[in-house]
C-alpha cells in the first residue's frame, strides 16, 4: 500500500472514529437548559468557566450541539445559537418595487440592492433612515439603471460623494445610490432578490458616513451596532473579513475592543491575537486606562 493510501486510510478512521465518539456523547441536561436564555457568543472558555468542566469537555460538548442543529460555528472555537446565528432581510415594499422595476426592462442585468431598513426587525424601534443601494459591476450599467428609475419618476444618483450627500437633507425623500462595486462578498438572494447581508450593510453605512459624508447620524449608527449584537446576529467572523476588504480593519479594532469591554458575553473578540496586538499598541500610546477612557 503506497504511504499515500495508508495516510487516507488512517484520515478516514480517525473521523469515523470521531463520529462515533460524537454519537455516543450526551450534553448533560443543565447545559441545554442554560443555553435557552443564553444569548451572544458562546466558546469553549465560557461553558468551562459557567459549569467547571474542562474544556476537551467543553469543545466536545459545543461540537454535538452544533451537529444537533442547537448551535452555528461562526468562528473557530464560537458558536452562537442556530435561531439567532442570521438576519434575514425583510424588504420593505420600495425595494420590491424598484427591484421588479429594473428587470422588466432589464432583465439581463445583475445587481445587489440593499438597505439597512431591510433589517429594522432586529433593530426595534431604531429610526433608520431609508437609504437604498444598488451595486452593479460595470459603469455604464449604472445609467441605464438610473434612466429607467428616471422612467418609474424615482430619483437616483450615480456614485455620490459629500456635496451630493449634503443636499439629501433638503429633500423629501431621498434618491437610490448607485454605486459600481464588482465585489459580491456577503451577499445573498432571497427571494429573487440578490442584496447584502447584515454585517456587510452595516459596515458599508459606516464607509460611507466616514468616507463620503452620508448623512447618517453617528448615535444611530451606534444603535444599530449595539442593537445587532445584543441581538445575538453579528458575524464577527465575517465583519473581521469584510472590514479588512474596506480597509476599516484598524478602526473597527478600536470599535469591537471598546464594545468587548462593555459586552464581554456578547461580542467576539476574533481575531484574538490581533486584538491583544491592537491593545498593546494603544497602551503603549495613550497608557493603561485608554479604554476606560474612550468608553466614557
Amino acid at each position: 500500500m503506497s504511504r499515500y493510501k495508508f495516510d487516507l486510510s488512517i484520515n478516514k478512521l480517525a473521523k469515523l472514529y470521531k463520529m462515533i465518539i460524537m454519537s455516543n456523547l450526551l450534553v448533560p441536561e443543565k447545559i441545554r437548559s442554560w443555553l435557552v436564555n443564553i444569548k451572544g457568543v458562546i466558546t469553549p472558555d465560557r461553558l468551562a468557566t459557567e459549569f467547571s468542566i474542562n474544556l476537551v469537555s467543553a469543545r466536545n460538548y459545543l461540537s454535538r450541539l452544533e451537529q444537533e442543529g442547537i448551535l452555528r460555528r461562526i468562528a473557530r472555537g464560537e458558536y452562537v445559537k442556530l435561531q439567532e446565528s442570521s438576519a434575514k432581510p425583510e424588504f420593505l415594499d420600495e425595494i420590491v418595487k424598484i427591484h421588479e422595476y429594473i428587470k422588466e426592462k432589464l432583465p439581463y442585468l445583475s445587481f445587489v440592492i440593499w438597505s439597512i431598513s431591510s433589517f429594522k426587525q432586529f433593530l426595534h424601534d431604531i429610526p433608520v433612515k431609508h437609504f437604498i443601494f444598488i451595486e452593479v459591476k460595470e459603469r455604464d450599467y449604472l445609467m441605464a439603471i438610473k434612466e429607467r428609475l428616471h422612467e418609474c419618476d424615482k430619483e437616483a444618483v450615480i456614485e455620490p460623494r459629500s456635496k451630493e450627500f449634503a443636499e439629501f437633507s433638503y429633500k423629501n425623500e431621498f434618491p437610490v445610490i448607485l454605486l459600481r462595486r464588482s465585489s459580491r462578498y456577503g451577499c445573498q438572494v432571497i427571494d429573487g432578490i440578490e442584496t447584502a447581508i447584515l454585517e456587510r450593510c452595516i459596515i458599508d453605512i459606516y464607509y460611507h458616513m466616514t468616507r463620503d459624508d452620508l448623512p447618517f447620524a453617528v448615535e444611530g449608527f451606534k444603535d444599530i451596532l449595539e442593537s445587532a449584537i445584543k441581538a445575538g446576529v453579528m458575524n464577527f467572523s465575517f465583519a473581521s473579513r469584510y472590514c479588512r476588504m474596506r480597509n476599516l480593519d484598524f478602526e473597527f479594532d478600536l470599535i469591537f475592543s471598546v464594545l468587548a469591554k462593555m459586552y464581554p458575553e456578547l461580542v467576539s473578540i476574533k481575531p484574538k491575537n490581533r486584538i491583544e496586538k491592537f491593545n498593546d499598541v494603544m497602551t503603549s500610546l495613550f497608557g493603561e486606562g485608554w479604554l476606560n477612557r474612550a468608553i466614557s
